[in-house]
């Protein structure tokens, strides 16, 4: 389908590249891999990896009571309120936030608000997904190399 704005056709939304939760209308199969859960995210979480400092971590002790479970949907990372670990014990280290919205092991955030960082962050996975689909459509367009003031003053 081609969508319009401003008389330029715009690209096709990416297709689905992952699905499988129960009201979620891609099933897995045909190419769909399934979700990975936040205990599959957290279990890559090496003890050595960058701004994984568990007891640098604030406990508080009214976070247990925010137990949830790991093979479901995560609740929303957001620059606030702490996210605890499943069990509730403790807060979720920097490190265990941003493998759950998609940053690899190795990537280093630098000290000063790192939490904000990872919460106003576009994962990852989503990012490397707009950008293919973005490219593609240049491609398939011949537009790869046009900007706009190229086709404003046709150079």
């Amino acid at each position: 389908m081609d969508y319009q704005h401003h008389g330029e056709t715009l690209p096709d939304f990416p297709s689905p590249t992952h699905g499988g939760f129960p009201r979620c209308r891609y099933g897995i199969g045909n190419g769909i891999l399934p979700f990975r859960t936040p205990a599959e995210a957290l279990a890559m979480v090496t003890p050595s990896a960058p701004n994984h400092e568990v007891l640098a971590s604030n406990y508080k002790k009214d976070i247990q009571a925010l137990v949830w479970d790991p093979w479901k949907l995560m609740r929303c990372i957001t620059t606030g309120n702490p996210v605890p670990v499943p069990d509730g014990t403790r807060p979720m280290t920097h490190r265990e936030i941003a493998a759950c919205q998609g940053f690899p092991n190795h990537f280093v955030f630098f000290p000063d608000g790192v939490r904000k960082r990872i919460g106003n962050a576009v994962p990852p996975p989503l990012a490397t997904a707009l950008y293919h689909k973005v490219m593609g459509s240049l491609r398939t367009t011949g537009r790869l190399g046009e900007t706009a003031s190229s086709r404003l003053w046709g150079m």
